[in-house]
């Protein structure tokens, strides 16, 4: 998912509790069993959350369960607080982007809606994952939601249910294909070691441009962007059937260039020599005078 940084610390930084993984990571094991207990009760987890969304600091993506599973947050309590949190914080933020020089609680509001969106992506069942399906499919809600409520589902997301939501959204709601591409992207890039999602995240996409022509410049910018980083991809049948059939072609591979060490002395000396003659001319017309 999105590059987002939180760090639980109790400590305040801005507004909110600032989240802080390094603080959690080093907490001693009484303090790690007196949270443990804390959580076991909704109220109290969705207090910290509702208090710790409202933070400028968020933990990386990469440290959400590590953060589970060290206070031992079972997924049916996270996600029964965070859709609790979204419902009743969406019925002030009404789903609006973030303003400047809004009132601060309306700010809250609407970030407390942003990151259980976030934090959605780890812990979301079936039920869920069609809220969020239908969070990115509507154009009344905030933009930034409706990207992060697609990378949430795509993330809990096996690899049909990846391709079928890929094709919903490009080809029936029709939500902005350059954020949609850009979500399946970093889809493609979590879905290391998973290739049947990878394989399904590409189909989704070239179907998606074959059915429409004007997706056909995302595709290709998501096609160089897979190639890099998957050279079983960039190889592979699949990829180039895709490109035959929109008619486009691969980039060429890039060619290794020669060494130009040489060429940094060779400059230096011809600049020296400029200089000397030069330098030689003044002091003959000089003598000349």
């Amino acid at each position: 998912m999105k590059a987002y940084y939180v760090g639980l610390c109790l400590f305040l930084v801005g507004n909110g509790i600032a989240m802080d993984w390094k603080y959690y990571k080093n907490l001693p094991d009484d303090e790690v069993a007196y949270r443990r207990e804390l959580n076991k009760d909704p109220e109290n987890l969705k207090y910290f959350f509702m208090n710790s969304f409202t933070s400028d600091h968020q933990l990386w993506p990469e440290e959400i369960p590590l953060f589970i599973k060290k206070f031992s947050i079972t997924e049916d309590t996270l996600r029964t607080v965070l859709m609790e949190i979204i419902h009743e914080s969406a019925k002030v933020s009404k789903w609006e982007p973030i303003r400047r020089d809004e009132p601060e609680e309306l700010l809250f509001e609407k970030r407390r809606v942003y990151w259980s969106i976030v934090w959605l992506g780890y812990c979301a069942d079936e039920m869920a994952k069609e809220f969020l399906m239908e969070i990115a499919g509507d154009d009344t809600k905030d933009w930034m939601c409706r990207i992060v409520a697609m990378e949430s589902y795509l993330q809990r997301a096996d690899a049909q249910q990846t391709r079928d939501a890929l094709l919903r959204v490009l080809t029936e709601m029709r939500v902005k294909p350059s954020t949609t591409y850009l979500s399946a992207m970093r889809a493609y890039e979590e879905a290391e070691g998973d290739p049947l999602k990878r394989e399904a995240i590409v189909s989704a996409l070239t179907a998606a441009a074959l059915a429409m022509e004007e997706d056909r410049g995302y595709f290709a910018q998501a096609d160089a962007h897979f190639a890099e980083r998957d050279k079983a991809y960039a190889k592979s049948p699949q990829r180039k059937a895709a490109l035959q059939q929109m008619n486009l072609q691969p980039p060429p591979e890039p060619v290794e260039k020669k060494s130009a060490s040489w060429k940094l002395p060779l400059l230096i000396g011809i600049l020296i020599l400029g200089s000397v003659g030069v330098a030689w001319r003044c002091f003959k017309k000089r003598r000349g005078s």
